[in-house]
């Protein structure tokens, strides 16, 4: 009993309609002109065709922004007409305002897509120790500035390499 003691007995015939938490990922330029207010204009509209499914929209706003990255996170909770015995349905639903969600994102071309990999290509030779710092244990801050001196770069192919000093 001591295992259940922080737990509590839920009838889910009787329980409270069911709210749908959801993180929409969109592009920055989301906040651009009035796009966040044309896509939640645009979900209100879906909710009220779909009332015998959502009943209301009780939260959309902005919850994480990473301007490195230009991706922005956006909550959205919704109160489902059912309550959590049918859950089946509930998450059907949930599906399809997902499904919306990310077409209407596309349409509008907000919606977020993962950058791919970013890196530093230098074809003069590689970096001693992989570009480590001599600790050995983080990658040089700003290390873009000792790039070209030869003792931080060796040749592949084991030739002079040859250094310009800037005038």
């Amino acid at each position: 009993n001591g295992s259940i003691c922080g737990s509590r007995i839920v009838n889910c015939a009787r329980s409270k309609k069911a709210k749908i938490n959801l993180t929409l990922k969109f592009h920055a330029r989301f906040h651009d002109s009035d796009n966040a207010v044309r896509y939640f204009q645009q979900l209100q509209s879906f909710v009220a065709d779909n009332r015998q499914c959502w009943k209301d929209i009780h939260l959309f706003a902005c919850t994480y922004m990473d301007t490195a990255s230009e991706q922005i996170h956006y909550s959205l909770r919704v109160q489902s007409r059912r309550n959590w015995q049918s859950a089946t349905a509930i998450m059907e639903e949930r599906a399809e305002l997902i499904a919306f969600c990310n077409r209407l994102a596309r349409k509008m071309c907000v919606h977020y897509v993962n950058p791919k990999q970013r890196r530093i290509v230098y074809g003069g030779g590689s970096l001693k120790d992989g570009g480590l710092c001599h600790g050995g244990d983080a990658i040089l801050q700003g290390y873009e500035a000792d790039l070209l001196d030869p003792q931080n770069v060796f040749n592949s192919s084991n030739a002079a390499f040859p250094v310009v000093a800037a005038k």
